[in-house]
């Protein structure tokens, strides 16, 4: 069949039908969403836009469509009151912000790894040793160098709390556990031979991702609290491991971790390792998709904990839990007490683009966002690759098969990562209230 009956269209189809046929004759329109749905609610809600805000042309609806968008896309009180809408817009907004920025800054990352261990290759093994070993030096100093320049700020700016304060200190804490480890073991293999390129690829992708968020930020009504900081720290911890599996089984031929792998297994093959290094250099490629699966899956489980998050917090919110206070509303003249955030329901919204004149982010903006979202996200990071390396490593002699070592790998990657969960919400606890990190 050339075309679809009504009932047999998927009812996001059928909404972008009712859309076009607004747009182009009015708002009473006949729908052809079904009753209930939660794309019907929302053609509901722009009927009543068009209707509020009569509008005669095509192009004053447009106009009155593109303001309705915008406000979807904010998750808008006004326009968006049902649950099943406003779940709808959370993910929208996520996806079109998070999802996007972590997919391209992934991509980047693994691009820029596989082509930096190649040149490195290339230079041969004694001479590339001394700028692997610089570049995982640098790559595992970086982090906790930012964490420390942004307590010292902190404290100028009087905004430090002592969850803040706590919060940095045990960042720094894992780093330099994450550093004992790896000294611990081969130090020079693992810091020149392996974080050389790995950790760069780290840093791509996280000075990346924040860098993109400053200028596109997110909004929520989550707020902060412990409960919820336990679970969604855990419910990450667990994502991570399903991310670590994904990548290992669906998308191997990716990254750094691919050249070095690859350049290992033709070695074996040649007495020189300098000719073994240039062949591998020449022999292996890039292999694109297995780089865009990294991608997906890495946006997948980044934008599940943007959504898990602010859930979670609003879940277990209350009035005050000692770290920020939450609901704090004034009744209304009738004497009705405003429910709190938690009966309200998440909302996730994009804010305004950071772009544009009078709308560039400000010194204080970039300085937060690097400073902490970004000090926290590399600490973490970096100490987790830091001691999955060394643990592969050391797994590597014993007979585990290769799937027991890489299962092991993944929960000590997440077990870092959830550790460093709680310092890393807990850093953005100023006494400017600072946004949340999913925002930055």
């Amino acid at each position: 069949m050339a075309t679809l009956r009504d009932k047999e269209l998927p009812e996001t189809e059928k909404m972008l039908a009712t859309l076009n046929n607004m747009l182009e004759q009015g708002a009473e329109i006949p729908f052809s969403t079904s009753p209930g749905t939660p794309e019907h609610q929302l053609a509901l809600h722009l009927r009543q836009e068009l209707r509020d805000n009569p509008a005669g042309t095509f192009y004053e609806r447009g106009r009155r469509m593109i303001d309705f968008i915008g406000a979807v896309m904010r998750n808008d009180f006004t326009v968006i009151s049902d649950g099943a809408p406003r779940r709808i817009a959370n993910v929208i907004s996520v996806a079109t912000r998070t999802g996007t920025i972590v997919a391209f800054s992934t991509l980047l990352r693994q691009m820029v790894g596989f082509a930096l261990e190649n040149n490195f290759r290339l230079l041969g093994a004694t001479a590339s040793l001394p700028p692997r070993l610089m570049a995982g030096v640098f790559s595992m100093l970086l982090g906790p160098g930012l964490n420390l320049a942004g307590g010292i700020r902190d404290e100028m700016n009087g905004t430090a709390t002592n969850v803040s304060r706590a919060s940095r200190i045990s960042m720094g804490m894992i780093s330099a556990g994450a550093l004992v480890v790896m000294a611990s073991h081969k130090p020079d293999y693992i810091f020149g031979t392996l974080m050389g390129s790995i950790g760069v690829q780290t840093l791509t992708y996280t000075l990346m991702r924040d860098l993109l968020q400053l200028f596109f930020p997110l909004h929520d009504n989550g707020g902060i609290n412990v409960g919820g900081l336990v679970s969604c720290s855990l419910f990450y911890g667990v994502a991570q491991v399903a991310l670590g599996v994904a990548m290992a089984e669906f998308a191997p031929h990716s990254g750094a971790g691919y050249a070095i792998d690859e350049a290992a297994r033709i070695g074996k093959h040649m007495a020189a390792w300098a000719s073994a290094a240039g062949a591998a250099a020449m022999v292996i490629q890039p292999n694109i998709i297995h780089d865009l699966l990294r991608s997906a899956f890495n946006a997948l489980a980044e934008a599940f904990d943007e959504l898990q998050r602010p859930t979670l917090m609003n879940w277990f919110s209350t009035s005050h839990d000692g770290l920020r206070p939450h609901n704090r509303t004034k009744a209304p003249r009738s004497g009705r007490e405003k429910p709190p955030a938690r009966r309200e329901g998440v909302r996730i919204g994009l804010r305004r683009p950071r772009i544009g004149n009078g709308y560039w982010p400000t010194a204080d903006q970039a300085a937060e966002q690097f400073l902490t979202t970004n000090a926290m996200r590399t600490s973490n990071f970096t100490a987790a690759v830091g001691v999955s390396l060394t643990a592969a490593s050391v797994l590597g002699t014993t007979r585990l098969s290769h799937f027991d070592q890489m299962m092991v790998i993944n929960h000590l990657v997440a077990a870092v990562l959830v550790v460093g969960y709680p310092p890393f919400v807990g850093a953005h606890v100023k006494q400017d209230a600072a946004p949340a990190p999913g925002h930055q």
